[in-house]
């Protein structure tokens, strides 16, 4: 299963031109050739671990988790170049931090 989030994020991510019933189509379609795997793939910096993850190619990746009345659920799609929340957090934080170093030090006196 597939869920709505992971729609949504597929077609913000990977296909923004497409309707949400033509992106859950195509992701539906996708996923009958698509790789299951339990090892993410090394760009994927996601904050919580997926029990399994369905490689779309090299670059889109939905992380799947047991539903608890059996099966799969696809939770989100991160695409390769997308940050998530998390990451997208940190590097904001990390980029005020070396602004405010640089105006510090180019406010002190040589």
């Amino acid at each position: 299963m597939i869920s709505d989030h992971a729609v949504a994020r597929y077609q913000e991510r990977v296909r923004p031109g497409l309707e949400e019933f033509a992106a859950r189509a195509e992701l539906e379609r996708l996923r009958a050739v698509a790789m299951v795997v339990r090892e993410a793939p090394a760009w994927l910096h996601a904050a919580d671990q997926a029990s399994c993850y369905l490689l779309l190619g090299d670059d889109v990746v939905l992380p799947l988790l047991r539903r608890s009345g059996g099966g799969w659920v696809a939770s989100t799609c991160v695409a390769k170049s997308t940050l998530t929340v998390q990451r997208r957090a940190a590097k904001t934080a990390r980029r005020k931090s070396l602004g405010a170093r640089g105006r510090a030090r180019r406010r002190s006196p040589s």
